[in-house]
This record gives structure tokens, sequence and C-alpha cells, in this order.
């Protein structure tokens, strides 16, 4: 599996009162867009806060709209996986789902409700998506910790994963041990969680952990997988260094 992952792109947002960063954004769209070409990744995938506010105007919802069909033209074999985090408003990104599916893009806003652990299976595929190269379990921003519901959709993959495929876990949270030097704590409602608290028994073969303050990235050793485990966990506004991540899977 070949991915590239970004996160925290905060569209729409302006600082300082009066700076809008629509210039910076322009620019890494069109570095984003030719690296995509280059790479020519399985998925891209958007670990949350695509918008810097739960209701954008109609201006940055056309640049986001524009952006990412330019992205898919591009790269038509390109599966494109968008998370809601804590800025973006769940039940909107959840609302715009089936149409993107056109686009070879899979949106998902509202995050699973602990109430479902116990009950029948198959919500679990709300979260999943599964293509010839592996699955993206794409898990939005959760007010709660929720392991039991992690831990549920990582059981039914496992199960349904009869060939072994490489399996990556998107998230968007804060975590725990990182650095909040220069980010406003109050913004966001930043709760911390331990990686290990994120699988707690079926470790998937990447797990993509999204939160602004920090950029971290790890590599653990193969733990109840056949393959090896490349932890990575990007947490970078876009117009950083390590606003993406390319990471191979043997």
């Amino acid at each position: 599996m070949k991915i590239i992952h970004t996160a925290d792109l905060h569209l729409g947002q302006i600082i300082y009162q009066n700076y809008d960063r629509v210039d910076e954004h322009e620019h890494f769209f069109g570095q984003l867009e030719s690296l995509c070409q280059e790479e020519k990744p399985d998925a891209l995938i958007v670990s949350g806060d695509v918008f810097d506010i739960q209701q954008p105007s109609a201006s940055v919802k056309k640049a986001f709209t524009e952006h990412f069909v330019k992205l898919h033209t591009q790269c038509p074999s390109m599966k494109i996986v968008i998370t809601a985090g804590n800025h973006d408003s769940a039940s909107r990104i959840q609302a715009d789902s089936a149409v993107w599916e056109l686009a070879n893009a899979t949106l998902v806003g509202t995050s699973p409700s602990p109430e479902l652990v116990g009950g029948p299976d198959g919500w679990q595929k709300d979260y999943v998506v599964k293509a010839d190269f592996g699955y993206i379990i794409a898990l939005p921003y959760m007010s709660s910790e929720r392991p039991d519901v992690q831990q549920s959709i990582l059981d039914w993959v496992a199960e349904d994963n009869k060939d072994g495929r490489p399996v990556v876990m998107m998230g968007h949270l804060a975590v725990t041990g990182m650095d909040p030097s220069g980010h406003n704590i109050e913004v966001g409602k930043i709760r911390t969680q331990s990686l290990w608290e994120a699988a707690t028994t079926t470790l998937p073969s990447v797990i993509s952990i999204s939160r602004r303050p920090s950029a971290i990235r790890m590599t653990a050793l193969p733990m109840m997988s056949p393959i090896q485990a490349a932890w990575s966990a990007t947490a970078a506004a876009p117009f950083t260094s390590a606003a993406t991540r390319n990471t191979r899977i043997p």
C-alpha cells in the first residue's frame, strides 16, 4: 500500500484578524497535486480539520470542491478519504458523502456511537474503506474515548481480511506526550490519547493519527500482524514540510 497523508488544512482560516491564508492553501494544493502525480499513491488520506470553522463560507466550500475534484481528475485511480476533525461540522461533512463517491472519494463526518458495540454487526463497514490495496479505517474526531468502538472495527476488519492485506487507521486527536508549545489549547478542546489505546489487541499495519500541535513519526516492531507496523502520526499545518507523509508498505 502506498499512501499520502495530510491533515489540518483549516481552509478559510483568517489569523491575526485580517490575514487570509487562501494564498498558502493555493500553493499547498499545487504542491499536493504535483506530489500525487509523481508518486501515484493508492490513496490520499486527510485526517480532519479540513475547514477552520463549522460553517465555512460559500467561497471556501467552492475552493474545497475545486481542489479535490482536480486531484481526482489528475489521479482518477487514487482513493481519497477525508474525515472530520474537531473544527469541522461532522454532519455537514457526512451530508456530502454520497456525491463525493462519484469522485472516488469517501467522506466520513459522523463518529460511531459507543451504543453500537454489542449490537448487530454491520455498522463497522461505514468506517472502513476496502480496496484491492488494503483497508483504511476512517475514524473522524470523537469527543470521548471509545476504545471498544475502535476495537470492534479492528476486529471486523480482521475477520474480513482473509488475504492479510495492509490496514490503515486514521484518527484526529492529540497524542499523549505531544508538545503543545505555541498552540492555544482552548481552541478545539484538545484531549490526549495514548497511541497504545488506539488499538488494544489487534493492531493495524499503519496507524495515522493527526492533530496540529506537533509532528511525530514512529516505527514499531511487528505486533500481532504479519506485516511490519509503520506507525505514522502527523499533525502539521499545510504550509509545513511535515504536511504530507508518503508511506510505503511491502
